[in-house]
Formats: C-alpha cells, sequence, structure tokens
C-alpha cells in the first residue's frame, strides 16, 4: 500500500509539475504579448503627446491673433490722427508759403501749432500701445499683480470684438454691461485676459451662427460682474445658438468642441478651465438652453480681509 501511495504521489507530482511548467509557458507567451501591447502604447502615448503639444500651439498662435487684431485696430487709430493731421500741416505750410495777410498768417501758423501738438499726442498714445504690447510678451508677466477685472474685461472685449469685425465684415453686436465696482484681485493678468479672450471669442462665434440662420436676429453679449458669497462673480452671457444639454458635463474636456472642424482645436475652454480652477483657484462654470442663451459665470475669491459693502 505504501508503495502504490508513493508512485501515486510520485504521478501527481509529474503531473503538477507538467501543469506548472504548460502555465509557465503560457505566462511566457502572455508576457510576450504584454511587452509587445506596452510598445504600442508607449508608441501611441508619444503621438498623443506629441498632437496635443501641436494643437496647443495653434491655440496660442490663434490667441496671439485675436490680441494682435484688437492691437491693430487700437494702434491704427492714433496712427490715422497723425496721417491726418500731417497732410493738414503740409496745406497750412503751403498757405503760408504764399502771400497771406498778417491776420490770416497768424492763424495758419496758430493751427500749425495746434496740429503738432495732436500729432506729438496721438504719437505718443500709439508708443504707449506699443511699450504695453512688449510688457505683455515678457515672461514676469506671468506674475501676479494686483488687478482692476472690470478694466481687464472691458479691454479683451474691445480686442475681440475687433478682431472678429475684422474677419467677418458688416458684423455687429450690441453689449449691455452690468458692472458693479469691484476690489483689485491678485492675478495673472494675461493668463486672466486669455479666459476672458476665449469666452468673448465664443460667444461672438455663437452669435455669428445663429445670424446666419435667423436674417432678424440681433446678436448680445451680456457682460456682468458682482460680489457673490466672498468671490468676485463675472458672467458672459450671449444669445446665440447654445448647447445641446446632452454634452454640457463634456464642454470642459481637452479636444471636445462644438465647432466644426477647422474651427477649434478644442482646447480653449480646457485651458480656461485650467487657468481659472488650478492657476486662480477659483470657479468656472456653464449654462446653456438651446436656442436661447449660453453662459459662463466665473467666481474668482476675493482677498482674506477684503470688506464687502
Amino acid at each position: 500500500i505504501i508503495h502504490l501511495l508513493y508512485h501515486s504521489l510520485i504521478n501527481l507530482k509529474q503531473r503538477v509539475n507538467k501543469q506548472l511548467e504548460i502555465s509557465n509557458q503560457k505566462l511566457e507567451v502572455n508576457n510576450v504579448q504584454l511587452e509587445k501591447i506596452n510598445l504600442e502604447l508607449n508608441k501611441t502615448n508619444v503621438v498623443l503627446k506629441d498632437t496635443q503639444e501641436k494643437l496647443v500651439q495653434q491655440e496660442k498662435i490663434a490667441s496671439l491673433g485675436k490680441v494682435t487684431a484688437g492691437i491693430a485696430h487700437e494702434i491704427q487709430n492714433p496712427l490715422n490722427f497723425v496721417t491726418n493731421f500731417a497732410t493738414l500741416n503740409n496745406d497750412l505750410i503751403s498757405e503760408l508759403q504764399g502771400n497771406l495777410e498778417e491776420e490770416d498768417r497768424r492763424e495758419a501758423i496758430s493751427l500749425l501749432l495746434q496740429n503738432n501738438e495732436k500729432i506729438r499726442h496721438h504719437g505718443m498714445r500709439a508708443n504707449v500701445i506699443v511699450r504695453d504690447m512688449l510688457m505683455e510678451a515678457r515672461e514676469d508677466s506671468l506674475k501676479r499683480e494686483l488687478t482692476d477685472i472690470n478694466k481687464l474685461l472691458r479691454e479683451n472685449f474691445d480686442f475681440s470684438y475687433q478682431a472678429f469685425k475684422t474677419k467677418n465684415p458688416g458684423f455687429n453686436c450690441d453689449t449691455k454691461l452690468y458692472i458693479q465696482n469691484l476690489p483689485k484681485l491678485l492675478v495673472e493678468q494675461r493668463q486672466l485676459g486669455r479666459v476672458f479672450l476665449n469666452l468673448f471669442d465664443n460667444a461672438l462665434y455663437a452669435a455669428k451662427s445663429k445670424s446666419l440662420i435667423d436674417p432678424e436676429f440681433k446678436p448680445r453679449i451680456i457682460i456682468r460682474t458682482s460680489i457673490y458669497e466672498n468671490n468676485a462673480r463675472i458672467i458672459i452671457e450671449d444669445n446665440g445658438k447654445g448647447i445641446v444639454p446632452g454634452i454640457l458635463k463634456d464642454i470642459f474636456n481637452p479636444f471636445f468642441t462644438t465647432k466644426p472642424t477647422g474651427d477649434g482645436t478644442g482646447l480653449g475652454l480646457s485651458i480656461c478651465y485650467e487657468i481659472i480652477t488650478k492657476r486662480h483657484q477659483g470657479i468656472i462654470a456653464v449654462e446653456s438652453e438651446l436656442n436661447q442663451y449660453t453662459r459662463f459665470i466665473i467666481d474668482l475669491p476675493l482677498p482674506v480681509n477684503t470688506t464687502i459693502q
């Protein structure tokens, strides 16, 4: 009996060893397959990272284009004044070279001096715009500084609106401002300005899209600021096409866009979300009703010692 039991144990051990050998072979095969899958995943991750970097760069270029168009409009105004007054001065100089009565001569000289002062004034104005633009491009512009949020909103709306009108001649949009006094906030001006530019551009795009469908439609953008629960609240609302309810939850996801291919990278709102929530510890949310409105709400925390009136 012991002999038989011994042989049975030997056979059992051999069978177990055989099964272990087969299992090990399968594991080796699976490990090879896993290594291949990992290699493919690594390659895919590299491609995705490269694609993301390219799209982020495209978004930065698009934002720069909006700002540049706005700056071009701003600087064009003083340059037009300089050109016009210089032309007037040429005419006055021609008159002075002729035979003028003394009174007319004194009046021409007076006008000449006035025009020269206007040329100097508008030349300095253009110089300030260029200086501010250069300061904006410096790396240290990411430093936080006390900022008038209402002023930043107005400036970036003007930039965005002028850039949009340049691309869409004949387009006009009514703007309603409901601005309350806000304490200055310590923010990264350029980054926060980028958020406002993006939201204004989206609002104008939505309004323009609806106007193409309905000729009687009157585009409107409403900008509100207020104090809400120890936050500076900013609301940007348009009366455009609105957003389908089912996709509202995805609106801040990277690469998600409601625009046709070629009109958007899908990174604008995800970058806005990161700037507001991570860089400024704020909140950004969206509300929308299809064919009625889209409303973006931003809450930025007030300084701890702020006294709310």
